[in-house]
Formats: C-alpha cells, sequence, structure tokens
C-alpha cells in the first residue's frame, strides 16, 4: 500500500509543468544533439514590430536559422555567426526577433497555443507519460493530424520531455525524460 501511494504520489510530479530554467537547461541539451534526428525546444519569441510574444515549440535546427537569419547581415562575406554562443550569452529562453523571413521560419504569426488544448482527443499526455514512468526513454508514434504534431510535442517539452522527430518517419517520436 505504501509503495502504491508513493508510485502515485512519483507520477503526479512527472505530469506538472517545468519552470523557465528547466526549459533553458533543455535547450542547452538540445544544441548538442547534432543527428539527423532533430530535438524539438521551447523558446519564448518576442516579434519587436508588434510587442506581442509567443512561448513556441520548434525543431531546433529551424531556431538555429531564424537566428542566423534574424543576427547576421547576408551581404557581409567576413561574417562568423554562432548560434550556440548567442544562445549561451542569452540566459533564457527569451528571444527577440523583428525580420519577417526569420519570424516566418519560427512560424510566430500562426502558432496559436490555444490549439494546444484540444490538439486530438486521442493524445492525453499526461497518460502517456504515466504510462511510461517508468522509462527513461521510449519511442512514441503520432498519428494525429499533422497540423497538430508540434502541439503535442509542445505539451510533452512543458512537462520536462525531451522530444526528437523521427529521422525518416516525423511521426516517430523519441521521448525522453529531462534529468
Amino acid at each position: 500500500m505504501v509503495n502504491t501511494i508513493l508510485l502515485i504520489l512519483g507520477l503526479s510530479f512527472l505530469t506538472q509543468d517545468i519552470g523557465e530554467s528547466t526549459k533553458y537547461h533543455m535547450l542547452l541539451k538540445s544544441m548538442e544533439n547534432d543527428s539527423t534526428s532533430p530535438n524539438y525546444v521551447l523558446i519564448e519569441v518576442v516579434n519587436t514590430n508588434t510587442g506581442t510574444s509567443k512561448e513556441i515549440c520548434i525543431e531546433y535546427p529551424f531556431f538555429e536559422q531564424a537566428l542566423e537569419l534574424e543576427h547576421v547581415d547576408q551581404n557581409d562575406s567576413s561574417r562568423t555567426f554562432s548560434s550556440k554562443r548567442l544562445i549561451e550569452k542569452n540566459g533564457s529562453i527569451h528571444f527577440k526577433f523583428s525580420k519577417t523571413q526569420a519570424l516566418e521560419i519560427l512560424g510566430f504569426k500562426d502558432y496559436n497555443k490555444n490549439e494546444l488544448k484540444e490538439p486530438d482527443a486521442n493524445y492525453d499526455v499526461e497518460d502517456i507519460i504515466n504510462e511510461n514512468a517508468l522509462s527513461t526513454n521510449f519511442v512514441y508514434g503520432y498519428h494525429g493530424k499533422k497540423e497538430f504534431q508540434k502541439y503535442f510535442v509542445h505539451e510533452l517539452l512543458s512537462h520536462g520531455m525531451m522530444v526528437q522527430r523521427g529521422c525518416f518517419a516525423g511521426n516517430m517520436l523519441t521521448i525522453n525524460r529531462f534529468e
């Protein structure tokens, strides 16, 4: 009985939202992955043209590309830019963007966190995390609507789960508990 209660209490901690510091450390860890199966990251994007901000889930290489477009003069052939150095220097998940092309890569205009509320009735993030509570990592096949996959992943990341997109099968997600 005591073991059962402890397990239930432990599982409830797995499904709580994480703080900004953990999201930043997850971003730093994602930078280490140079494979063809990239990590998703959560970032807070501020559109300096409008003053609006959104927490966005995006594959790390696309975020890196948006940073380069924002911070590098494309006409300067002598440019040396390190997105990793910029992220480390920034020290948080908050990033400011003003260039249209960078904001488009981030999907800023269309990203709607309210869609997280009901992405697909068949996918309950807390149930998935709890079902795999004893695993340090697991592979999950997402077969819901393609347009909702990023919102599904957003929720997983918000609960401290590192998520990689499958290399060839983009709907296969490798999920690891961030520690």
